[in-house]
């Protein structure tokens, strides 16, 4: 199996364009392993997908499709959760995601919650044990649980589910006193689980030498479990980190890995020849 990949030409990578690329884990269905190809304008009015399967060795190349992203808003950040990659996007008044769905490859648009234009806003967005897309807010120690559900006109909006008053079990964990400010982290949402860290401090000095908590926190049993302990605040990104699923083969894993370097050093992918 070869794959030729070459640029076709400047008019099929023109200035202003953006490339993606997202692992695309097993699903349900015998769904093989792969990388979802995204390739963009800067301003997000277009967007085209590519997809290589491990399974294949090939690629399905998606017509360009318009998105549904208006003018005035600005792209923030991407975060990609079970079958759905999700691009945050801010304006004046309202936040929303742009939603692609991977089963099939499908955008749609989904307006943010209330509490993500607060100022300072702490979310995530994250995915439920069931794979319903949920949005999870952290503000005073308490979580915000909104999940995605159909409204009588069909259309997926993010409903609020639980609330959950975390500040007793977060001083049960860190042993601290009631005059102790407790800083929380969010880090991820995935699986029906909230994964964050805690550290408490007594003042601002001592706050980056304080203890940080790592731990997780299931949306649908309301347990939370400590993972580790750092005796000081890592002041960098933290993510935890999702181990490949074992029903994938090393040699996928190596083909998916090089054609995406191929990718990125050759051009869009054109064909595959046996």
């Amino acid at each position: 199996m070869a794959l030729f990949l070459h640029p076709k030409g400047h008019r099929d990578m023109p200035d202003g364009t953006s490339l993606e690329f997202h692992t695309l884990f097993p699903g349900e269905g015998q769904r093989p392993s792969g990388v979802v190809c995204v390739r963009h304008d800067y301003s997000w009015a277009w967007a085209r997908i590519a997809v290589f399967s491990s399974d294949t060795m090939g690629w399905q190349i998606f017509p360009e499709t318009a998105t549904l992203v208006p003018e005035g808003f600005e792209f923030t950040t991407h975060t990609m959760v079970g079958g759905f990659i999700c691009w945050e996007f801010e304006g004046v008044i309202t936040e929303f995601i742009l939603v692609l769905n991977t089963d099939t490859f499908q955008f749609s648009r989904m307006d943010l919650p209330a509490p993500s234009r607060e100022a300072d806003p702490k979310f995530k967005i994250g995915q439920t044990k069931d794979g319903r897309l949920c949005f999870v807010n952290e503000k005073e120690h308490t979580l915000s649980v909104w999940i995605s559900a159909a409204g009588d006109d069909g259309v997926e909006r993010f409903v609020l589910h639980k609330m959950f008053l975390l500040h007793a079990s977060f001083m049960e964990v860190t042993n601290c006193s009631a005059e102790d400010t407790i800083s929380v982290r969010l880090m991820a949402v995935f699986n029906g689980f909230v994964y964050l860290s805690v550290c408490p401090w007594k003042n601002f000095m001592d706050q980056f030498k304080s203890p940080e908590w790592f731990m997780s926190f299931s949306l649908e049993t309301a347990e939370l479990n400590q993972h580790f302990k750092r005796r000081e605040l890592l002041g960098c990104p933290i993510h935890p980190y999702l181990a490949w699923p074992p029903l994938v083969s090393m040699v996928s894993l190596f083909f998916c890995v090089t054609m995406v370097l191929r990718i990125l050093f050759n051009g869009w992918p054109v064909d595959c020849m046996q």
